[in-house]
């Protein structure tokens, strides 16, 4: 989709006469992604499929719609906090200077921002806030994230307030909110 939307602006704000706005290449030929993606998984991942496994061990997921809509309801707003975390550490941490590679060396936001003070062009196409706003309304783009099916998402709300329950971004919380919310909803679902 991303590439999608760059084509689209660069055909039509841009130069097309300058290089693409997009390069496709596979990750397993960039040892310094796949080292990324190593010490992603076990720094954070790894954590994530061992809870999610542990509550499929004891018999809390089924791998049921329900189950699926339900664990993303509980736990998707903590995930990506987490996934926002990752990625300001990323784009700040200090590229060091290594001796056989030509790259350049700095924090990754700084060197996107300021392509200039590391001899490189800014090819950055200012779009107008006309075409992003006709965009966003053509695709039914909203500012407000849903991380589950939107009936899921109403019962597990109207449970949550019958109940006093809050959604509060603690992990711990969060595992008893699901299988509370679980237990409620399987109970309402054999009541029908």
């Amino acid at each position: 989709m991303l590439e999608t939307l760059q084509s689209v602006f660069r055909d039509c704000f841009g130069n097309r006469s300058e290089r693409p706005s997009h390069i496709k290449g596979r990750s397993t030929a960039n040892q310094r992604i796949e080292s990324w993606w190593s010490i992603l998984r076990k720094e954070n991942a790894q954590y994530w499929i061992n809870l999610l496994e542990s509550i499929r061990d004891e018999g809390l997921f089924t791998g049921s719609y329900l189950d699926k809509a339900l664990i993303q309801f509980c736990f998707m707003d903590i995930v990506q906090s987490e996934l926002d975390e990752i990625c300001f550490q990323w784009n700040t941490h200090r590229i060091r200077r290594s001796r056989n590679a030509i790259a350049p060396t700095g924090r990754p936001t700084v060197m996107f921002e300021l392509p200039e003070n590391y001899g490189y062009l800014n090819y950055l196409i200012t779009i107008p806030i006309e075409a992003v706003n006709n965009l966003k309304r053509d695709a039914e783009v909203t500012s407000e994230v849903i991380f589950c099916d939107r009936d899921v998402e109403n019962v597990c709300m109207c449970i949550m307030a019958e109940n006093g329950w809050t959604k509060d971004g603690i992990l711990n919380n969060a595992i008893s909110l699901y299988a509370n919310l679980r237990n409620k909803v399987l109970n309402v679902l054999q009541q029908i």
